[in-house]
């Protein structure tokens, strides 16, 4: 059986979406996050293959494909949840978890003909990773309990 144009055609929704994962998850792996590039094209590859088939294969028979959306977001907050770590009395990994989230949906929306919409969230997404960097508020500590010797002289 001969590849179609028509299969050629969902490839290349596939393969955009993977490019625009990669994009997001190239920020989180220069960052050092676990989740990097690979991680986050392959979410966006995942979710915009199952929403091309899901539309393809069901088209707008009954909800199966508003049904095959619902279970990509769960499922990809499923992957999200595992890169929460809480760590004493602090939590990581919450804006990977989001990025993962939010590249699934650019995967969805390249999936369902939104190139434009995928382009600019994937930028979006990528200005939102910055801005840590940019603005300097990756860096928030907590605030400390004053030192006991101080607390001391002033009884």
């Amino acid at each position: 059986m001969l590849l179609g144009i028509e299969e050629l055609d969902l490839f290349v929704k596939v393969l955009i979406a993977g490019l625009l994962g990669f994009a997001v998850g190239l920020e989180r792996e220069l960052m050092g996050s676990a989740a990097g590039d690979r991680t986050f094209a392959l979410v966006a590859i995942g979710s915009a293959l199952f929403t091309v088939l899901s539309a393809d294969a069901f088209g707008s028979a009954g909800d199966a494909p508003g049904r095959v959306a619902a279970n990509i977001v769960t499922g990809v907050g499923f992957l999200g949840g595992g890169m929460i770590l809480k760590e004493g009395g602090t939590v990581r990994g919450l804006t990977t978890a989001a990025g993962i989230w939010a590249t699934a949906a650019v995967g969805m929306a390249v999936g369902t003909d939104r190139y434009l919409l995928g382009v600019l969230t994937t930028l979006l997404i990528g200005v939102v990773f910055a801005a840590e960097r940019v603005y300097s508020i990756k860096r928030r500590q907590p605030i400390a309990a004053p030192p006991e010797s101080a607390t001391a002289n002033e009884k």
